[in-house]
């Protein structure tokens, strides 16, 4: 190898860690202020509960994605939808078999995970927690579906403090982890690496070495940092509910790649939904490490770790590696719905 051919290497090794560590610095700037977009499925459930196929740019949950993006408050409620499977009435994604009439209210927070846009109204898990609720719980409740698709859950905490909490209030259920892991600072991180990336590509081999080796403390510094910082918010969140006498529930989700080694193949580019950059399996692996230890000490707050809760299930759970169908929300929303009944009884 020429020293020529050794200069260019060096000086793409440099260039992409320069790049990385400066977007980093950008990006932690911004991560409590951004409203990012969610991962979009390809794969989707129709509302009779069976997997259909990619999903078009003119199925429902993309329409209403399109309306939200539009709106220029990200801690807001969702757009109004009317549609035939998906619906949004005052804010909040329609929960069924809500008993009418009910003082109490059960509050869901979350991202895309909680909003459930690729099942219809009836096989969101708040719907099923409702469900479950109706026939275990001695207490009457509506559970409300406030997730919102793309929100982290500090979005969703700041939300709940700002407009919602009222007198009536029983529970808030959190269901969080993937979007609080860091991956809006690694997506970030795509910007001006980009072309290099491309470049080495071609012929060098070099993306893979960064991909491999520089993503890794990257991705767990992204997690890290994400993670603490929403550590911070729901114990902000869960002293503020206990001077109100509010249990604060917090679900920390599974995702498809849980219990598995680091993906050989890269994903860059790559549509497959059930495929993740290696960098986002470091980023989430360092969060939900810190979850798992920060959250049991926090008082006031009912953590429950689901992360590997759907391993054995997960070649029929998902709908990508993160997004569940109807069977991955039937098993989660019967879990929460036994922690609920515990929290109200």
């Amino acid at each position: 190898m020429g020293p020529i051919v050794v200069f260019v290497l060096v000086f793409l090794i440099c260039a992409e860690l320069f790049a990385r560590a400066y977007l980093l610095h950008q990006s932690k700037k911004r991560y409590h202020n951004s409203d990012p977009k969610p991962p979009i499925a390809t794969d989707a459930v129709d509302s009779e509960g069976t997997i259909s196929g990619e999903i078009s740019k003119e199925k429902e949950q993309f329409k209403v994605l399109d309306i939200q993006s539009r709106t220029k408050d990200p801690l807001g409620s969702c757009p109004e939808f009317a549609g035939t499977w998906l619906t949004i009435d005052h804010g909040k994604r329609r929960t069924t078999d809500t008993p009418y009439g009910s003082p109490s209210r059960v509050l869901c927070l979350g991202g895309s995970t909680t909003f459930c846009g690729d099942v219809a109204d009836e096989h969101t898990w708040p719907s099923v927690l409702q469900r479950y609720l109706n026939r275990q719980c001695s207490r009457v409740v509506v559970v409300e579906n406030l997730g919102r698709m793309g929100a982290t859950a500090s979005n969703r905490l700041q939300y709940l403090r700002k407009a919602i909490v009222t007198n009536d209030v029983a529970a808030v259920i959190l269901l969080f982890g993937v979007n609080d892991a860091g991956w809006v600072q690694l997506r970030d991180l795509q910007g001006l690496s980009l072309p290099i990336r491309q470049l080495v590509t071609s012929g060098l081999g070099m993306s893979r070495f960064s991909y491999r080796f520089l993503g890794g403390p990257i991705g767990r510094r992204c997690g890290r940092d994400a993670s603490m910082n929403t550590v911070n918010e729901i114990k902000h969140t869960a002293y503020w509910l206990s001077e109100r006498n509010i249990p604060l529930i917090a679900v920390l989700q599974p995702y498809y790649w849980s219990g598995y080694p680091l993906p050989k193949q890269l994903t860059v580019g790559n549509s497959s939904p059930f495929q993740i950059r290696v960098d986002f399996l470091h980023a989430l692996k360092s969060a939900y490490e810190t979850y798992g230890s920060e959250l049991l000490r926090i008082p006031n707050v009912v953590f429950h770790n689901f992360q590997s809760v759907l391993d054995t299930a997960r070649e029929t759970a998902y709908v990508d590696w993160i997004h569940l169908n109807t069977i991955g929300c039937a098993e989660i929303g019967g879990r929460i719905g036994q922690v609920t009944e515990q929290v109200l009884s």
